[in-house]
C-alpha cells in the first residue's frame, strides 16, 4: 500500500509521507534502525517548518486584513506577548518548559491515545483535565493543599472510570476500520486547543481564529505520523524539537 521506503523500514521521504497521509493506518514499524529513525524525524521537522512557514505568511495576510479592513485590535500580537510572558515567568527554566515539558504534556494528551489502548486515553484524558483545571503549568502540584489533591483525586477518579467503562472491542474495531478519521479527528483538536493562547477572545471574529492555528494543525498531522510510525517517544522528541526553534526565534 505504501512507497517501500515508508513501509519496509527505511526513513520517510516527503512523497511517501503524503501517500500515508491519503489514509493513515496504525502501523507500527518497531524494526526500523534507529537511525532511519533520526533521519526521519530530522525531515519531517523541516518538513513541518516549511509548512508553519507557509502557514505565517498566510496568517500575516489575513491579520493585516483583520487590523486595516476590520479595524480590531491585533490577533498575532497576543501569540508574541504570550511567548514574552512565558520567557519573563519562567527566567532562565523557561526553555525547559517550552521546549521539553509542554511537549510532553501535549504529547501525552494528544498522541499517546493515538494507539487507541483504553489506558492510554484514560490516562490523556486524566492529563487533560489536570492541564484545564487550574495553572498546571506554572506550578508543582502541592499535596499539602486540598485544592490541588481534589484535582488529583479527580483525575485519579477519571482514569479508573474510564478504565471500566470504554470497550477495548469498540476501540479495536476503530482503529481497525476508522483510524483515519481519528487521526485526522486528533490533529484538528490539537490545532483548534492553541487558539486559548490568544486570549482574551474576540468573539466577533472567532471565525477567524481556526487560521491562527494552522501551524499547530499541520504539526499534529507530522508529529501524529511520526508516533504512530515509530512511537511516542519519536513524535515527543520531534515535538520537541519545533518548540526549540518557536522558543529561540524572537
Amino acid at each position: 500500500m505504501y512507497p517501500d521506503d515508508f513501509s519496509s523500514g527505511y526513513s520517510l521521504s516527503l512523497f511517501s509521507m503524503l501517500d500515508y497521509l491519503k489514509d493513515p493506518k496504525f502501523e507500527t514499524n518497531p524494526e526500523t534502525n534507529f537511525f532511519r529513525k533520526v533521519s526521519s524525524v530530522i525531515k519531517l521537522y523541516f518538513i513541518t517548518f516549511i509548512f508553519t512557514c507557509l502557514s505565517v505568511a498566510l496568517i500575516t495576510i489575513i491579520d493585516y486584513l483583520v487590523v486595516k479592513v476590520l479595524h480590531q485590535n491585533s490577533i498575532w500580537d497576543k501569540i508574541r506577548n504570550s511567548n514574552t510572558k512565558v520567557k519573563v515567568m519562567f527566567g532562565p527554566y523557561s526553555f525547559i518548559i517550552v521546549a521539553i515539558l509542554i511537549p510532553l504534556i501535549e504529547e501525552l494528551i494528544f498522541r499517546l491515545p493515538m494507539n487507541l489502548k483504553k489506558w492510554s486515553i484514560s490516562i490523556a484524558i486524566a492529563i487533560l483535565y489536570l492541564r484545564f483545571s487550574g495553572n498546571f503549568i506554572t506550578h508543582f502540584f502541592d499535596l499539602n493543599k486540598r485544592e490541588d489533591l481534589i484535582k488529583i483525586l479527580i483525575s485519579i477518579l477519571i482514569f479508573l472510570t474510564l478504565m471500566a467503562v470504554l470497550s477495548q472491542k469498540k476501540l479495536d474495531l476503530i482503529r481497525r476500520n476508522h483510524f483515519h478519521i481519528f487521526f485526522y479527528f486528533i490533529a484538528v483538536c490539537f490545532g483548534l486547543i492553541h487558539i486559548i493562547n490568544f486570549r482574551p477572545i474576540n468573539s466577533s471574529l472567532f471565525f477567524i481564529y481556526p487560521f491562527y492555528v494552522l501551524p499547530q494543525f499541520f504539526m499534529g498531522v507530522f508529529i501524529g505520523t511520526v508516533r504512530v510510525r515509530y512511537g511516542f517517544i519519536w513524535g515527543w522528541t520531534l515535538h520537541c524539537l519545533i518548540n526549540s526553534t518557536s522558543f529561540l526565534l524572537p
